[in-house]
């Protein structure tokens, strides 16, 4: 994310308690693990590793998480839409 991002979920996050940062946080955090979850194609990265890419994506094979290796699944990084 970028220094711009936090600053714009600061301003989104105006007047929430620190329990309801807590929540939207773990929330967002969990974001990644469900795009894996809901995604039917990979696509390889770096070092043989599998990451979720759009249905559109050239490069995607049509999988789902369970066919990928043990050990090879690249969740998607937390951004700032995982927040919102």
């Amino acid at each position: 994310m970028s220094e711009q991002d936090f600053i714009d979920l600061g301003a989104a996050s105006d007047l929430y308690s620190g329990s309801d940062i807590k929540t939207v946080s773990k929330e967002a955090l969990f974001m990644p693990i469900r795009k894996c979850q809901n995604a039917t194609r990979f696509k390889k990265v770096a070092d043989d590793f599998y990451t979720p890419c759009s249905p559109s994506d050239p490069q995607g094979i049509e999988m789902n998480m369970y066919d990928i290796p043990a050990g090879k699944l690249k969740e998607p990084d937390v951004c700032l839409d995982d927040y919102m």
